[in-house]
């Protein structure tokens, strides 16, 4: 995962510290870290490590979630990996998977890759929606091109 530059995770401690409503000197304490090395990190001279950045990011999810995964990510970890949130179970029959299966086939079939049929697929399902085939199920398993 790259290094996210200390510069830019100053704003992300000075948001972590007005979202839990703490001073440096609070906010130091909460971390093991002197109020003047909170300074610092508030400066963007430098940056709080890994484990403190952790513990930041788990403190500031009870306020403020999407704060919170940017503070994990640039701990190089997202709110699942640090046990903040439980992991999106994967429905094995959701229309992503029945979406994905029938693309595959199809550039199977055509012996193209997906990315080549996707474009394809969702021409035949906007026009068998226009005729009045299933529309219900069909919105439900088109094929979106990538954005």
């Amino acid at each position: 995962m790259p290094k996210v530059p200390r510069r830019s995770i100053a704003p992300l401690v000075a948001a972590a510290r007005k979202a839990l409503g703490l001073t440096q000197t609070a906010l130091g304490q909460a971390l093991g870290a002197s109020q003047r090395t909170v300074q610092r990190w508030d400066s963007g001279h430098y940056a709080p490590e890994g484990d403190r950045l952790r513990v930041l990011a788990r403190l500031v999810s009870v306020k403020d979630l999407p704060l919170a995964r940017q503070i994990a990510l640039a701990a190089g970890e997202t709110l699942e990996s640090l046990g903040v949130v439980a992991p999106t179970p994967v429905d094995v029959h959701g229309k992503d998977v029945v979406r994905d299966a029938i693309l595959c086939a199809a550039a199977e079939a055509a012996r193209v890759t997906p990315a080549r049929m996707r474009a394809g697929l969702a021409a035949a399902f906007a026009r068998a929606r226009a005729l009045g085939v299933a529309a219900a199920a069909l919105d439900e398993l088109t094929v979106a091109p990538p954005s």
